[in-house]
C-alpha cells in the first residue's frame, strides 16, 4: 500500500502545501497510522505492549514517537529553518489542540511541556552510544514511555521489544521521507 493510500488519499505527486498545512498533514498522517499500526497483525508487539499498560498513555506516547520521526525527517529535508519551524510548530499545535479536547483547558500547557520533554529525551537518547545499534537507547526510552514508566527499569530491558521498536522507528522515518517526497512547500 502506498503512503497516500495509507493515509486515505489517492496517490498523487507534488501536493502544494503551506508549512502550516504540511504540519497539519503530518499530524493527521501520524494519527491515522497509529490506529492502523495497532490493528496490523505484523506489528503485534505494539498491541501486546499496549495491553500491559494504560491504553490512553500508550496511544499518546506512540503518537509522539511518530511525530518525533516526522520532526527529524522535516529537519533533514527542509533547508529553510523558518519553514521547518513553521511546519513543526503547526504539527505540534495541532497535536496539543487535538489531544486537549479530551482534557481541561489548562492541560494544554501540560501537553506542550510533555511533547517538548519527549522530544528532548529522545534527542538525548539518540546521542547515547550503547547497545548493538544506534537506535537502541532511543528504542529503550520509547519502550519506557509506552509502558508509562518513569525510569528505565527491568521492564524496559526487553530485548525483543527494543529491537522491534528500532525497526518500527526506522519504518516511520521511511514513511515520512516518502511523505515529503510528494510535497512541494509554498512559503
Amino acid at each position: 500500500m502506498s503512503f497516500w493510500e495509507r493515509i486515505g488519499f489517492v496517490k498523487k505527486k507534488n501536493y502544494k502545501l503551506t508549512p502550516e498545512e504540511l504540519g497539519d498533514c503530518l499530524f493527521a498522517a501520524a494519527c491515522n497510522t497509529v490506529s492502523k499500526d495497532l490493528e496490523n497483525p505484523t506489528l503485534n508487539f505494539l498491541a501486546s505492549t499496549r495491553a500491559t499498560g494504560n491504553k490512553n498513555i500508550f496511544d499518546i506516547e506512540l503518537l509522539i514517537v511518530k511525530m518525533y520521526a516526522a520532526m527529524n525527517v522535516v529537519l533533514g529535508h527542509i533547508n529553510s529553518e523558518r519553514i521547518a519551524t513553521r511546519t513543526l510548530d503547526s504539527m505540534n499545535k495541532t497535536f496539543v489542540n487535538h489531544i486537549s479536547n479530551n482534557f481541561k483547558t489548562e492541560d494544554k500547557h501540560f501537553l506542550r511541556q510533555c511533547l517538548t520533554e519527549r522530544y528532548k529525551e529522545y534527542t538525548e537518547a539518540r546521542k547515547e552510544k550503547r547497545g548493538p545499534n544506534e537506535l537502541w537507547p532511543l528504542s529503550q526510552y520509547i519502550l519506557k514511555n509506552l509502558l508509562g514508566k518513569e525510569t528505565l527499569d527491568e521492564d524496559t530491558q526487553d530485548i525483543q521489544g527494543i529491537m522491534a521498536l528500532s525497526i518500527y522507528y526506522t519504518g516511520e522515518v521511511r514513511f515520512f521521507n516518502d511523505f515529503l517526497k510528494n510535497i512541494q512547500i509554498q512559503s
